[in-house]
Order: C-alpha cells, then sequence, then structure tokens
C-alpha cells in the first residue's frame, strides 16, 4: 500500500483542531505535506494570504522555505525555528509514522521582534504589492516572546507525537483491512 498522509490523519478533525488551537492563542497553524502542499490552514496572517502566497514570485520563497524546513527536519531535527525568506518566522515540527516522515506541524508567521520596515518596503516594492495595504498586514503580525514561542513549540511536539501514534494506529488498522479484504474496521474517524 502506497502512504498517503491524506490517507492516513483525518484532515477534516485536524482541521477543527487547529483552528480551535488558533482561536485560543491567535497563532496561525498549518499541517503541511513533504510535497509543500498545505492541508490544514487556521488563523494565516493577511500579510501571507494575501501578499506573499496570493503573488506567484514571493509564493515561490514560501515553497522554498517550506521545502527547506521539510529538509531539515527529515535530517533528524526535533523541531525548527526559521525566519522563511518573505521575513516571517515559523516554527516546524515533523510528523512521522512508522520511521517515515510524512508531514510537518507548523504554528508561524509571526515575529520575534519588531520588524525592520525598511525590508518589508522593499519588499512590497520588489513583489508590486500596494505598500500602504502591505504595510498595514505587518502591524497585524504579532511580535512573540521567546517564551511564548518555547511554549508552543513544547505543544506542537506533543500534538505531533499524538498526530503520529494515531496515524500509526491508522497505518496499521489500514494494512490490516489490505491483509483480510473481507474484514471491515471501523474507526471512531468513520462515525
Amino acid at each position: 500500500m502506497k502512504r498517503n498522509i491524506k490517507n492516513i490523519v483525518n484532515i477534516e478533525r485536524l482541521q477543527t483542531l487547529m483552528q480551535k488551537f488558533t482561536d485560543a492563542t491567535e497563532t496561525p497553524t498549518a499541517f503541511i505535506g513533504l510535497d509543500a502542499e498545505v492541508l490544514v490552514a487556521s488563523g494565516w496572517q493577511d500579510i501571507c494570504t494575501k501578499f506573499y502566497r496570493g503573488n506567484p514570485d514571493s509564493c515561490k520563497n514560501c515553497f522554498e522555505s517550506d521545502t527547506a524546513i521539510a529538509n531539515q527536519l527529515s535530517a533528524g531535527k526535533k523541531s525548527n525555528l526559521y525566519r522563511c525568506l518573505n521575513g516571517l518566522t515559523d516554527v516546524a515540527v515533523p510528523i512521522i509514522i512508522d520511521g517515515e516522515h510524512m508531514a510537518n506541524l507548523f504554528i508561524g508567521q509571526f515575529l520575534l521582534e519588531k520588524p525592520d520596515k525598511n525590508f518589508f518596503i522593499n519588499q512590497a516594492a520588489k513583489y508590486g504589492f500596494n505598500e500602504k495595504e502591505f504595510m498595514s498586514a505587518l502591524e497585524k503580525v504579532p511580535v512573540l516572546s521567546e517564551e511564548e514561542v518555547n511554549k508552543k513549540i513544547d505543544f506542537l511536539t506533543e500534538l505531533a507525537v499524538m498526530i503520529s501514534d494515531l496515524g500509526l494506529n491508522r497505518l496499521k488498522m489500514l494494512e490490516l483491512t489490505e491483509d483480510c479484504p473481507a474484514t471491515t474496521i471501523i474507526t471512531a474517524d468513520d462515525n
């Protein structure tokens, strides 16, 4: 059986969970496959959705950043705090199921210090963004302390372990049904 994270993890339930986390903490989240496909997203900042990811040239930076994060996590890191090529900070934690790195869980789109306004003004000019609207979106990006980020990393790491454990259980059930086609296994996901 070809392993696909979309068949192993209940994406709809994860979207609901991550939206609740975002609502409680005002922290954007994502669950992204190793191919950089965004499977779950909640609370994303306008600077990302309306500007960076909405522009083909700056979106290449998003794809490159997501891929770089995934590659570093594939090399065995337990988490990765990363400043993306567009100037925002993300944290990623790997989802490893049965020894295979299959996806990454993210929080992000925040800053660790007051933004360098000149950097972002140059970004607006480089990509043809409306500077006033772009800088207004930048003002909404939270600046988080190291302590806040570390608490969120702790949560994210525990959640990743839980998702990995649940994914392994789901994978084993799928493999059982593949080995015994006449057997039907009903899971909590099916209800």
